[in-house]
């Protein structure tokens, strides 16, 4: 679904919840008066990366950033139009393409070796984004997804009976997050050309963005293992946390079950001790939002829990915007919701995912 459809569907859903004046989140009411899609837009890109991260760096993915030009947006447009097509990228695109992956390298290896001086990691892997999304959509085209994603089912395969399909889904959830992981600036723009929620995101900036004001950044974030299980969508309104969903909602990971107090526990702890009194320091600092949270390996078994980025409010994860709108408001008592139980409708998936695991 494109970014135009999902803010279309998000003005449907929400003319039917019924909440009082005083409920502000943009997740759950149109308090905020939003009157069209681009203000929309607007007000969602002041929870982007330059917002939030100088406030808490110290607590998060070490990142770095540069700015992308209006052309460097046309570019990877013209790129992926080429790409869509199954012709070669233009002469005159790839020589800009060129330039711009000369500057991605330049900041990979800058931050490579702020990270060593710095902090003493030696680190050669990121994880790319732009100040918007991820193009993590493009992930199932990287090379060697099919033998990792074999890896991951393989314990599932016991006995010779066949994985379930909630197993089966898990192991491609994992084999796509290894997918993420780039070495150089070749990869990173692979997957920005393939990208349509690049494609969407570039559209919708610039469209906000006038020429001389134009708020695009490409982004490598210090390449950290998250277990597929360990991540959660929280959303927060004054100063509070309402709730909290696991972030691939479509599954059940099995040993959520068991860490549910703990993981309640040990996120709201960062949250109010880490995270909260630095965003108080900035006023101006939207009071509604979601943001995602990880336990990232640390060695061993030991996990240590980092914020991941803010973000848009259009995926709820296991609350639904409508019957859960008192939840996600904070009107009703705090919860983590997990998926109970084992995925078994294979509709409840993507077509490209249901071919990939039917091969």
């Amino acid at each position: 679904m494109s970014l135009a459809q999902l803010l279309g569907a998000k003005k449907k859903e929400l003319s039917h919840v019924d909440i009082e004046e005083n409920d502000r989140l943009n997740f759950a009411s149109e308090r905020l008066d939003v009157q069209d899609d681009m203000e929309y837009t607007r007000r969602m890109r002041l929870l982007d990366f330059h917002c939030w991260y100088p406030m808490i760096q110290s607590h998060t993915f070490f990142s770095k950033s540069f700015p992308m030009t209006r052309k460097d947006c046309q570019d990877l447009v013209d790129a992926h139009k080429s790409y869509k097509r199954g012709t070669s990228i233009e002469k005159i695109v790839q020589e800009d393409l060129a330039d711009l992956r000369e500057r991605m390298d330049h900041v990979m290896s800058a931050a490579s070796n702020e990270l060593q001086c710095t902090y003493g990691r030696d680190n050669h892997s990121w994880f790319v984004k732009t100040s918007c999304r991820s193009p993590k959509d493009a992930a199932l085209g990287r090379k060697g997804l099919r033998e990792n994603y074999l890896r991951h089912l393989s314990p599932s395969q016991r006995d010779g009976v066949p994985a379930s399909l909630n197993e089966q889904v898990i192991a491609v959830l994992s084999a796509v997050r290894e997918a993420f992981k780039v070495d150089c600036a070749s990869q990173a723009l692979d997957l920005f050309i393939r990208s349509e929620r690049v494609q969407e995101d570039i559209a919708a900036v610039t469209s906000v963005c006038k020429e001389e004001e134009l708020d695009f950044e490409f982004i490598v974030r210090e390449w950290r293992e998250i277990p597929v299980d360990m991540e959660f969508r929280a959303f927060c309104c004054d100063d509070r946390i309402n709730c909290i969903t696991q972030y691939d909602f479509f599954v059940q990971f099995p040993r959520l079950q068991a860490l549910e107090r703990q993981i309640t526990e040990s996120i709201e702890r960062f949250y109010l001790n880490d995270i909260l009194p630095r965003l108080k320091e900035n006023p101006q600092f939207p009071r509604e939002y979601v943001i995602d949270f990880a336990f990232a390996q640390r060695g061993g078994d030991t996990m240590e829990g980092l914020t991941i980025e803010w973000d848009h409010p259009l995926v709820t994860g296991l609350f639904d915007r409508e019957a859960d709108a008192k939840v996600l408001v904070g009107r009703s008592p705090f919860e983590l919701r997990i998926k109970r139980e084992e995925l078994e409708d294979v509709n409840a998936i993507s077509h490209e995912w249901r071919d990939f695991i039917s091969k």
